[in-house]
């Protein structure tokens, strides 16, 4: 996906690039761009996603959400409660380290 997506339920992407909005978004590769969602799952995420809960497998940018989850991070947390890989906080998380 190049461009912009707009689902009232359920947005499922391989490659998106762009903006994708709905109240579901979940991405099977990668997303490039600005995710809004309730809910967003990512396996790599490159850019900013915003939800009550966001959760990537590989996180190189923002996350802001109620819960904000990131198994590898490179980036910023911000919410009421931020888990990477090095900690959990609240409020705000980062991580500035390289991802392998």
């Amino acid at each position: 996906m190049n461009g912009i997506s707009i689902a009232p339920f359920f947005n499922s992407t391989y490659n998106a690039n762009g903006i994708k909005f709905s109240l579901f978004n979940v991405d099977i590769h990668r997303t490039n761009g600005l995710q809004i969602a309730l809910f967003n799952l990512s396996n790599m995420n490159n850019g900013l996603t915003i939800g009550l809960y966001n959760d990537a497998t590989k996180l190189n940018g923002l996350q802001i959400g109620l819960i904000n989850r990131a198994t590898k991070m490179r980036g910023l947390q911000i919410g009421i409660i931020n888990i990477n890989e090095s900690r959990t906080m609240i409020l705000f998380n980062w991580r500035s380290k390289k991802n392998n």
